[in-house]
């Protein structure tokens, strides 16, 4: 298992910001000390609890951050699958 989630310009490949996301709040010792306090996950810029990573016509929109400037192929390719 990764712990590795970089921050490289905040925008998501989704076009929403950091902020946007659920920050999960990361509890493993190991993790935090490569990771920081936060996991960015689904999108909630239209909604959450339900509707989080979902667009505004209940489509499938984000379900997990993955930074637009991000060099990483897998993340790329993980997060294209995570859309339905």
């Amino acid at each position: 298992m990764t712990f590795r989630k970089i921050i490289y310009s905040g925008t998501c490949l989704c076009g929403h910001s950091y902020e946007d996301h659920h920050l999960g709040m990361i509890a493993s010792p190991e993790a935090y000390k490569i990771m920081g306090a936060w996991l960015p996950q689904e999108c909630l810029y239209f909604g959450c609890n339900e509707d989080g990573g979902l667009d505004e016509n209940g489509d499938s929109h984000c379900h997990g951050y993955v930074d637009e400037k991000d060099p990483d192929k897998e993340e790329l390719a993980r997060w294209k699958g995570t859309k339905r």
